[in-house]
């Protein structure tokens, strides 16, 4: 995927979290990973999360670096291993 300055949907998640440069963020809800793509520029460490293993099998495929982790689980199976500065449920409810 190319970095688009003119997405408005990551402006207005930038704007609204305060941006997400070098933070640690969890993505609630990641699907395939369409969100979580556009974040993985900018975020230090990201751990995106969806119950539907189909969509996380496809969203591991975007191999998106180190710093992003998929999980196969809902949240409430979660444990994160460290605090967020930012938990995102976009397009979750």
């Amino acid at each position: 995927m190319r970095y688009d300055k003119n997405d408005p949907e990551l402006e207005i998640l930038q704007r609204f979290s305060g941006g997400f440069e070098g933070k640690r963020v969890l993505e609630v809800g990641c699907g395939n990973g369409r969100i979580t793509q556009k974040l993985a520029p900018f975020v230090g460490y990201l751990d995106a999360i969806d119950p539907n293993k189909d969509k996380i099998t496809k969203a591991v495929e975007l191999d998106l670096g180190e710093a992003i982790q998929f999980h196969a689980t809902d949240l409430e199976g979660f444990e994160g291993a460290t605090p967020y500065d930012i938990v995102l449920l976009s397009w979750s409810l």
